[in-house]
């Protein structure tokens, strides 16, 4: 059991989706986004910067191609020593890892559950986070990737929000949702692109997701903490990386 003191600036986005394994292969002539995490953006970021990359860091989310394997696997690479056949599969290995010549595809099980306490007007209730999800993801040939999401989640929060959930009959970044277990939120939550790059410096996407503008803990322009949207984007790279245009 976790117990967490909660102030008024408890984050609207209250859990951090656990992707059991991330990205499989950097090394794959890839078309596939970079998932929009804070984290995981700095991280990436610094090794760019290190490496003297033009990338363009303002505009999320990240293409696997415009970053460098080497910078790509130092952030998502796993170098844990696991002992066991099943910790290996459970947290080295896509559950189901499929490449052939012209063809790449995986698919995992997303999990985030959390468990805890606050204190908020001298009394103390429990929060609680519970969320089971499926990634599948692909590439076909070098100009086609895809990938699709889908996670149920239940959560209890903290009073102060939970009567705003419950006043607008939404969880916080999610969408709409239902009650659970009478005080609760329970919501699901899908998302999901197809990318089709026909040469080299084009990429046209269309899904339903999010975008990050600007450098920083929060989107500028398009909110990363509201529910995803449908899209239709096209980006140009051109001068090698020097310039970038995108629109969504």
């Amino acid at each position: 059991m976790m117990n967490l003191e909660h102030k008024a600036s408890f984050k609207k986005n209250v859990f951090v989706l656990s992707v059991l394994v991330l990205l499989g292969n950097c090394g794959f002539s890839q078309r596939q986004n970079i998932p929009i995490n804070y984290s995981i953006s700095q991280k990436l970021e610094k090794r760019v910067l290190r490496a003297n990359q033009n990338v363009h860091t303002a505009i999320k989310p990240f293409q696997q191609t415009f970053i460098s394997p080497s910078s790509c696997a130092s952030v998502f690479n796993d170098s844990g020593v696991y002992y066991y056949d099943f910790t290996v599969k459970l947290l080295q290995e896509n559950l189901l890892n499929i490449k052939e010549e012209d063809v790449f595809l995986t698919a995992d099980p997303l999990f985030n559950f959390g468990v805890g306490r606050t204190n908020y007007t001298d009394t103390t209730t429990s929060i609680f986070t519970n969320t089971r999800g499926v990634r599948v993801s692909g590439n076909i040939t070098s100009k086609f990737s895809f990938e699709t999401r889908y996670y149920e989640n239940q959560f209890y929060y903290p009073e102060y929000l939970d009567s705003i959930a419950d006043a607008r009959g939404v969880a916080f970044g999610l969408g709409r949702a239902k009650t659970f277990k009478g005080k609760g939120q329970d919501v699901g939550m899908s998302s999901g692109y197809i990318s089709y790059s026909p040469i080299e410096e084009l990429n046209i996407q269309f899904g339903q997701g999010k975008h990050f503008i600007g450098d920083g803990y929060r989107s500028m322009l398009l909110s990363d903490n509201s529910f995803n949207y449908p899209y239709l984007s096209f980006s140009l790279n051109l001068l090698d990386g020097k310039l970038f245009y995108k629109t969504v």
